[in-house]
């Protein structure tokens, strides 16, 4: 029987890259410190497959697009680091389980014809939301098979189901998963924002800190679209997601790092079951 070991919601800006940040970097070292923390207690926790859910992947708004290529590749080149290349596996057995289960529970969802992904102009490749979080994994460990999930733009209620839809599958496989929810918080902090300032941007980072920090799922719930978009955010989705996939009972969670030097929120946070799988500490 398969199990969710963990599961953490990481940002994934690549100025954290050395080979893209440079010195500048060391001006979000907490976010740094943080990704490196996470990235050794995957490797301790020893699991067969990453699920990984991003908001960069080519997605839409009313449709779950399932990437099917068996091998996934990317890099960091538009990013100005060429030489850096990663590859690696998709686990085929649980998209097809995702894609079946996804049928059974109405949720609009799938796989597209090689035409289909010409006319939509998709690309069978990584994007930087989840090698960022790969990058620092990847440090600490041999590449393992993932399971890469782009985000559509949806309501956060179908975001949990689809997270519910995971859980099922992975509870009737064999596999032992870590799931990594990436997404940045605000990216309208203040004025030297990506997004420019914006007075929703505070307030909802507020929001999804309470969230993670209390695990009280009427405050995810009650972020809408009009909220995430006055936010800039890039996260919440993911986020709802993973904790669809997560959620029982006896829930805990840990902040390891926030900051918004950069005008954008970045959080990094771990969500578990309160009976533990493994001490990483």
């Amino acid at each position: 029987m398969g199990k969710i070991l963990r599961g953490y919601f990481v940002p994934h800006p690549p100025i954290i890259i050395p080979e893209v940040g440079g010195p500048t970097r060391h001006r979000v070292d907490k976010t740094i410190g943080a990704m490196q923390r996470m990235a050794k207690e995957v490797a301790t926790l020893s699991p067969s497959t990453l699920v990984i859910t991003t908001p960069h992947g080519q997605s839409f708004r009313d449709f779950i697009y399932l990437p099917d290529q068996e091998h996934l590749e990317g890099d960091f080149a538009s990013f100005g680091a060429e030489s850096m290349h990663f590859s690696l596996q998709n686990n085929m057995t649980l998209l097809y389980d995702v894609q079946r289960v996804c049928e059974v529970e109405g949720l609009f969802a799938g796989i597209l014809t090689e035409d289909e992904k010409k006319h939509y102009a998709i690309q069978p490749t990584l994007d930087h939301g989840a090698l960022v979080p790969l990058y620092f994994i990847l440090q600490a460990m041999e590449p393992i098979p993932i399971l890469y999930l782009p985000m559509p733009y949806q309501e956060i209620d179908q975001m949990i189901k689809f997270g519910q839809v995971l859980k099922k599958v992975i509870d009737a496989s064999d596999e032992q998963v870590v799931f990594i929810a990436s997404g940045d918080l605000s990216h309208c902090l203040n004025e030297s924002a990506p997004a420019g300032y914006h007075p929703q941007g505070k307030h909802y980072d507020q929001k999804i800190y309470q969230f993670v920090e209390t695990l009280d799922e009427n405050i995810l719930r009650s972020i809408g679209i009009a909220e995430m978009h006055d936010a800039a955010e890039c996260g919440t989705r993911s986020l709802a997601t993973m904790w669809g996939a997560l959620k029982e009972k006896d829930m805990e969670s840990e902040i390891y790092s926030y900051e918004g030097t950069f005008g954008v929120g970045y959080l990094v946070a771990r969500i578990q079951s309160k009976e533990g799988v493994l001490d990483c500490e």
